[in-house]
């Protein structure tokens, strides 16, 4: 009986309207939003990921330096040719330190491990990066990332020559906070 009235009639009509014009804008909003809010997710992962690349760049740069000097001095490659391990390890320690890498590592021709920073080898074992070896057999020098003990890290690896390469020098950084904290300051 009361929804009989004309008055009941027209605010319920009006009410259902208001409800349905509210539910329909806020539908359009929300959409609207969601098309933003992924297309500013996706410019910022196409930042992030140039910064990320940059970072690596420069880490990369660094690495081959640090490495080649490594490579080309005189009383390293005369402990390769002694077999000095102990010097071996002795010098990948102290220039691994000298430009902050946290891994060093030296690499016969039959791509087994003479040394390293880390701890002593000369055992063969550890990791090994054969890709990035024969990379660096073919372009003078070879950079990526790689995982160590699940672990990522930018390694460089270039030769020891005497004129001929007798060694190959691997150097890394860690994938870590601290790149994070760099991509952070860059962006």
């Amino acid at each position: 009986p009361a929804f009989r009235s004309l008055e009941t009639r027209i605010v319920v009509f009006f009410v259902v309207l208001l409800a349905a014009v509210q539910v329909a804008a806020y539908l359009v909003v929300s959409a609207a939003n969601e098309r933003i809010a992924r297309r500013e997710v996706a410019s910022q992962i196409r930042v992030g990921e140039r910064v990320f690349a940059r970072v690596l760049e420069q880490n990369g740069r660094q690495l081959s330096q640090a490495a080649a000097v490594l490579a080309a001095d005189f009383g390293f490659r005369e402990a390769i040719a002694t077999g000095d391990s102990a010097t071996i390890n002795s010098v990948l320690a102290n220039h691994g330190a000298r430009i902050n890498a946290n891994l060093v590592l030296l690499y016969g021709p039959d791509n087994r491990l003479l040394g390293s920073s880390l701890e002593p080898a000369g055992n063969g074992d550890g990791p090994a990066f054969p890709e990035l070896i024969r990379t660096a057999m073919e372009q003078g020098q070879a950079s990526s990332v790689v995982l160590v003990d699940r672990h990522p890290y930018q390694m460089v690896v270039v030769p020891v020559m005497a004129p001929l390469p007798v060694a190959w020098v691997a150097m890394g950084f860690t994938i870590d906070d601290r790149i994070a904290r760099e991509m952070r300051d860059l962006t």
